[in-house]
């Protein structure tokens, strides 16, 4: 008998089902008895990572330890593996700040150096299977985290890949590896990228100084200080032109040529470009491209205004001559207080949108909305501050420019600043949610840090809490430190979010873990 499952229909039955296997067969006869058993989810496994005496260990959602505190870093799963270490890691500043001075022109950091997990922490590393147990001894210095099921791993100075058994499937003889995707992965030998498939071999030949992952089918690499990009067939199909070059989103990249910010399509056409830093007797800081978003981006850049157009003092020359006091004539020189700001909104064909006269684009678009800035000058120190509001995708006002200051749009609503200085949630018709917003701060930059669970984090005096989105005050502010909301409990600590005690509250706001932990995270799902 085969063991592939079948599906048959009973007579007389109105909804039948006969799950036939090698061992067993399930009849379920009766659509109400289907339904009841479709429905039927078993509840999910939740675990949290808590921290105690400098060890990592794992609780339940009663606060009960699954894992004793044992390990000094556990990290994400993936693929079913969680790299660990048993020694403290080590975290290379020397390397981070390497990476940082050497990107190749590129914003994102190259690939020896990731942002998050890599090869600037030193541990001895192994990995944890979902239930808990030691899959693979730690014995390494250096791990990636498993990818389609192999995992890098650095052995005497070398790179290769693990498989879930522990084994080599690739052997250490690479520089550098990535994490594998599509089945291909970059890596790095003889100071040359390329990629490789899960056989360790070259699909696309080590020839390139930078080379990242392929988006949309293409992959950026440097080749003698140019950018290009390369298909999966290993054929180059936009030449090294271009001095600096981003990925493929939405069939746009940024990219720069001949020191001028611009767009490209997939064929390598420059569909938009920045201006030039001098156009006629105008003068400009050099423009950049933002990130698109509901298919515009901004574009900003900085009018400098000679001080010959004006009357205002200055203080120097900025360097264009070393005579005191300065020589150099009023026309080659800047005047602070008479330059300004300009954002503007381009489509993906590098058409501008029309602007109402005297708005300046500040932020990109989020779910139809821009933020953007009508310019004021304060008296007592002459300086150009903002008023905040929101434009649509037409270039038209939908909420005034009015708050102090302002962020974009996520999940209907934006946190802004008033002029009673407070943080205040707004709708996308600048009503406001009628309570303030937890405001400042590392963990509340953007509205995704401070909403969870249909819950918006509040403060009051200093202490936090939580609202419903109507604004019903469901707990209220005691806490010096509350984090997101996560499986229906939320990690609070008695001392700000960086000292005390750490516990857990359910959605009423009763403690259900008392605060005894140096160290938590959020309660996640597991496989059961």
């Amino acid at each position: 008998m085969s063991d592939k499952p079948e599906l048959q229909h009973i007579p007389g039955a109105d909804a039948a089902l006969v799950l036939s296997e090698a061992r067993s067969s399930l009849i379920i006869r009766g659509r109400n008895d289907a339904k009841s058993l479709l429905a039927h989810k078993p509840e999910p496994v939740l675990r949290a990572r808590v921290k105690l005496d400098g060890k990592w260990g794992l609780i339940d959602k009663s606060g009960r330890y699954v894992v004793e505190p044992f390990y000094c870093v556990i990290r994400d799963f993936a693929c079913g593996m969680a790299a660990f270490s048993d020694v403290p890691v080590q975290r290379s500043k020397r390397l981070y700040q390497r990476a940082i001075d050497d990107m190749g022109g590129r914003e994102d950091k190259p690939l020896e150096y990731p942002s998050g997990w890599g090869y600037h922490e030193a541990g001895n590393w192994g990995f944890l299977s979902e239930e808990w147990n030691i899959a693979i001894p730690a014995r390494f210095k250096w791990v990636r985290d498993f990818s389609e099921d192999l995992a890098g791993v650095s052995q005497n100075g070398k790179w290769g890949f693990l498989s879930k058994d522990g084994n080599f499937a690739i052997e250490p003889r690479f520089e550098v590896v990535g994490d594998f995707f599509e089945g291909i992965c970059l890596a790095k030998l003889n100071g040359k990228y390329g990629f490789i498939d899960r056989s360790g071999e070259f699909v696309v030949q080590p020839r390139f100084r930078y080379l990242w992952n392929f988006s949309e089918g293409l992959a950026c690499g440097e080749t003698d200080r140019k950018y290009c990009f390369i298909n999966r067939g290993d054929q180059i199909v936009i030449p090294p032109v271009f001095d600096v070059a981003s990925d493929f989103h939405d069939g746009i990249a940024h990219a720069e040529l001949n020191g001028r910010s611009c767009i490209i399509n997939p064929i390598g056409s420059v569909v938009f470009v920045c201006a030039e830093e001098s156009d006629g007797n105008s003068r400009f800081e050099k423009e950049k491209i933002g990130c698109f978003g509901d298919g515009l981006a901004r574009v900003s850049g900085r009018y400098l205004a000679p001080l010959s157009d004006c009357s205002h003092d200055h203080p120097g020359c900025n360097g264009v001559c070393t005579d005191d006091p300065c020589s150099c004539p009023r026309s080659s020189l800047v005047c602070e207080k008479c330059s300004s700001n300009y954002g503007y909104y381009i489509d993906k064909v590098g058409k501008q949108i029309p602007m109402p006269q005297g708005i300046v684009g500040i932020g990109d678009f989020s779910e139809g909305l821009a933020l953007v800035g009508k310019p004021w000058t304060r008296w007592e120190d002459g300086q150009t501050y903002y008023r905040m509001g929101y434009i649509n995708t037409q270039g038209e006002i939908v909420i005034s420019p009015q708050f102090e200051s302002a962020e974009d749009f996520a999940d209907g609503t934006a946190r802004v600043y008033t002029e009673q200085e407070e943080w205040r949630l707004i709708d996308k018709s600048g009503n406001f949610v009628d309570f303030a917003v937890a405001g400042g701060g590392d963990h509340c930059k953007d509205n995704e840090s401070i909403k969870s669970e249909e819950l918006v984090r509040i403060e009051a005096d200093g202490l936090y809490g939580f609202a419903d989105r109507s604004g019903n005050v469901v707990i209220e502010p005691r806490f010096s430190w509350v984090g997101h909301f996560s499986n229906g409990m939320a990690r609070f600590s008695t001392d700000g979010e960086s000292a005390g005690k750490w516990g857990y509250i359910d959605r009423a706001g009763a403690t259900v873990i008392s605060p005894q932990f140096d160290g938590a995270e959020d309660f996640e799902a597991v496989a059961p």
